[in-house]
């Protein structure tokens, strides 16, 4: 199963962004869609399975289409996600109960807009992705997105996807 990681589009659906996501089987969204739902909506016109969570900047209707926290289970593998985590080095509170509570393979959170992605002791070594940021509003230079594959529990073939530059071309 291949799968695209992104957060805080902010607004942004463009081909950039599009182009990977074709090929997926899931997208995983962790928040700061754009405020209202048009990302939301052009992206379930592409057919996928869509996986997200609101961020702080996202409207009422988003927070009514994603919860603040999500489960799941993909290929074997657990997941949990939020927008804001804090930094994996000493999460907020309500991450590390989630954390705890869950003890997920893989956790995924946005907010910061700084891509990475680390292997967590403390956690079981729970993977920890921040995709960065997708969208072309915010403090980061450059907009990123991952895309991996998940067979038989294991995740392999991750790419971070470098979108170019945060401004419009």
């Amino acid at each position: 199963m291949k799968i695209a990681i992104l957060s805080d589009t902010h607004g942004t659906f463009d081909d950039l962004i599009k182009k990977y996501l074709i090929d997926v089987d899931v997208i995983i969204h962790a928040g700061d869609w754009g405020g209202n739902c048009k990302v939301y909506d052009d992206m379930i016109l592409l057919g996928k399975q869509i996986i997200g969570v609101f961020g702080n900047i996202d409207s009422h209707e988003m927070r009514l289409i994603c919860p603040k926290v999500q489960y799941g289970n993909i290929e074997g593998l657990k997941l949990a996600m939020t927008h804001i985590a804090g930094n994996p080095n000493n999460y907020n509170p309500e991450t590390k109960e989630l954390l705890n509570a869950q003890k997920p393979d893989f956790f995924i959170c946005g907010h910061s807009h700084i891509v990475l992605v680390k292997k967590i002791p403390q956690f079981g070594n729970l993977l920890h992705i921040n995709p960065g940021a997708a969208g072309i509003h915010g403090f980061h230079n450059v907009r990123t997105l991952i895309t991996c594959e998940i067979k038989d529990k294991k995740m392999s073939d991750m790419n971070l996807i470098e979108l170019g530059p945060r401004t419009k071309s």
